[in-house]
């Protein structure tokens, strides 16, 4: 069965990591430090992004909604294979950026992120699948598979149009928009939506339903915010602004009903948990209106 405490330690293991490249990249500012900056900033965002936050997302998705003896040695698999694909790519970006071995692990890494996709939905257990945390998750996780996309087309437009083609910069930021605000945030909601269940708090299927309609109307249009260095047509522009303003009434009718109705008030939590569910609450709902 899943020892909680190992993957956890692995995870904060990665976020320690990034947190330390991030010092190194700071001290270019002061030093001449013989490595290339680029190389760096590359191996700095795949351990924060794939490393860190994706190894702790994975891994309370699988206890929470799936452990069970018969899916624990799938898991197992999935679980190292993705460690390989992450210690590959700490091996070979910091020495040669984005090249063969280092697209090699990356790729690899997208084929563990559909297999745990594909795991999840297999075994996810029966009696969370009409809760509104599991429908969460299964949004998460299509975002996750959505923001593949970009990665996949950077080939072609590498091959076609070239890495200065405004298309190219186009395919990342549709990669990190659908990572941040897709997968990233709807698994953040599908944790929160947990903990009011496991606390008999619950949300009525009108108001989910107008959130989840907000937040992932939300959350499509507001990548043509990501587009606005191209100078596109005034059309996206406010289709972008109108995404910002669904996800910030969608956070909106989620903190109104959860203080409104008494519902986090009703949850036990130790002071740290309640100060954690604080901060991650306010910085969102900052987040959301430095996008409007």
């Amino acid at each position: 069965m899943l020892n909680l405490k190992t993957h956890t330690t692995i995870a904060l293991g990665y976020f320690i990591l990034a947190a330390c490249l991030g010092v190194l990249l700071r001290s270019f500012i002061s030093y001449e430090i013989p490595i290339n900056y680029k190389y760096i900033v590359h191996t700095h965002s795949h351990i924060a992004l794939l490393g860190w936050v994706y190894v702790a997302l994975t891994t309370l998705l699988y206890k929470l909604f799936i452990q069970t003896p018969s899916a624990d040695k799938t898991y197992r698999k999935i679980f190292w294979f993705t460690q390989l694909t992450l210690v590959g790519m700490l091996l070979t970006f910091p020495f040669q950026g984005y090249a063969l071995f280092s697209i090699f692990f990356s790729t690899l890494f997208l084929f563990a992120s559909y297999w745990f996709f594909w795991f999840f939905a297999k075994y996810g257990k029966r009696e969370f699948k009409q809760n509104i945390s599991y429908k969460c998750m299964k949004w998460a996780l299509w975002y996750l598979v959505l923001s593949s996309l970009g990665p996949w087309a950077l080939g072609g437009i590498m091959n076609t149009l070239g890495a200065d083609s405004v298309w190219y910069r186009l395919a990342i930021y549709f990669y990190l928009h659908f990572q941040y605000n897709g997968w990233m945030m709807m698994a953040l909601f599908g944790l929160f939506f947990y903990v009011l269940e496991q606390h008999d708090c619950k949300l009525s299927k009108n108001t989910f339903n107008k959130f989840l309609w907000g937040i992932n109307t939300g959350i499509i249009l507001s990548f043509f915010l990501s587009t606005l260095f191209a100078d596109p047509p005034r059309l996206l522009n406010v289709l972008g602004g109108a995404g910002a303003v669904l996800q910030l009434m969608a956070f909106g009718i989620l903190a109104m009903v959860s203080i409104g109705n008494g519902l986090i008030w009703r949850i036990k939590l130790s002071p740290l948990q309640n100060a954690l569910m604080k901060t991650v609450a306010f910085l969102l709902a900052i987040k959301m209106m430095l996008q409007l």
